[in-house]
Formats: C-alpha cells, structure tokens, sequence
C-alpha cells in the first residue's frame, strides 16, 4: 500500500527504507504492455508447444530475427513467462516441474559453453571432464521441459569450424529434448545460418512470427526454420 508523503516521511529511517525497497521491487516487477507483436508471439509459441507436444522427432519451431534493439530478447521472455505461468496454473504443488529454459549463446561459443550455459540455468554443476549434455538433458525430462529459449543466436558462425561445432551443438539439444525450440538474433537470414544443407528442413516447418518494430523504421523481417 503506497502511505502518504506525510505518513512517509515520518517513518523511522529503518522503516522508511524498507517501505522505499518495497516500492522499488514494486515498480522493478510492473508487468510490460502487450503489444500485438508481443501477443503474437506468445499465441504461436504456444501453439507451437500444443502440436509439439506428441511429437517425436521433427518438432516445429521459430525465429525471432530483426534488428538490434527491435525487442526481440523482450518478446522471448515474454512467451517464456507467460508458458511458465499457464504450467505453473495447470500443474498446482507441483514444485519439481521447470517448463522453459532460457539460454543465451555467448559470443565466439564453444559447444562445451553452450552446454554450459544450460546447465547453469539449470542450476546444475559439473566436474570438467562430466557428459554436460548428456546431464542436461536428463534433468530436462524429469523436470518436465516443454520450451527452449534461445537468445542471440547470430553469435553462431558456420564460417568457422567451432561455430559449426556449436551449431551442431544445439540441433542435438532440439532433437533429444521433447521440447518446443524458440530462436531470437539480429538479421539471423543474412548470417545465412538456415542455408545449405546445415538448415535440415523445409522453411515451411515453422511459421513465422512477426518481426519486432524498429523505433524508427518499419517492421524488420522474421525467419522461419529450425538450425
């Protein structure tokens, strides 16, 4: 409850400081408007999670790509919160479930620094020489991981041989998760990393999602596929 500025201000200085953390937590946690381009894309990540959900191999994602500072990382976090919370609703008491993974892929990565990365949102830690991967994906199915958020995925570069490596890094994270992949990155169709022979699949295995909005200029494209 927000006190007056009278009421406020004639707090002990303890009081009055915690009273200010609260308000600050408050406004930290305030929820974000949701644009159009927002709620599209949590309507068709969860779509997506729906016609995934039987599917064995071949499971359908999507690509978030546009330019730097469009909102994409915003609109992955959004779907991602917004699964969590519907999970979480259906599935009461129970603590043990995890829905969504949220990863970020570091620049020049290695496959090991990917695994890494999902292993440390996880909460999990490994001696140097443990199966990472292999641990990742073991905790993943007990926890009941239905969808895969992975950020700035123009840092994989299939002009090198480790960014190859990374690449085929996390298309075997998508095949042995039972989980629905999302992607976001900057311009992810002129880094040319769905071309040739590495993309897998037809274009035609995801929809699109509609690109964010430039501040000053029209709507940046967005790119169907899988890596």
């Amino acid at each position: 409850m927000l006190l007056p500025a009278e009421q406020h201000s004639a707090l002990p200085a303890r009081a009055r400081a915690a009273d200010d953390e609260a308000r600050r937590d408050y406004h930290a946690d305030l929820p974000l408007v949701n644009t159009p381009t927002v709620a599209k894309v949590i309507a068709t990540g969860r779509l997506l999670i729906q016609l995934n959900r039987r599917q064995i191999s071949a499971r359908r994602g999507a690509i978030i790509s546009g330019m730097s500072g469009t909102g994409k990382t915003t609109a992955l976090t959004q779907l991602g919160r917004a699964h969590e919370i519907a999970v979480r609703n259906r599935h009461v008491g129970n603590a043990f479930r995890l829905p969504v993974i949220y990863v970020t892929v570091p620049p020049a990565a290695a496959p090991k620094m990917l695994a890494v990365e999902f292993a440390r949102f996880l909460g999990l830690d490994f001696p140097s020489r443990a199966n990472i991967t292999d641990a990742v994906c073991s905790v993943a199915a007990y926890i009941g991981v239905d969808l895969v958020l992975v950020d700035e995925i123009h840092n994989i570069s299939l002009a090198t041989r480790t960014g190859a490596k990374v690449s085929d890094a996390l298309k075997y994270f998508a095949e042995r998760l039972t989980a629905t992949f999302i992607y976001a990155g900057v311009e992810v169709e002129a880094a040319g990393l769905f071309n040739g022979a590495a993309a897998g699949r037809s274009p035609d295995a995801s929809p699109s999602l509609p690109p964010p909005r430039s501040p000053t200029g029209p709507p940046t494209s967005a790119t169907p596929g899988m890596p």
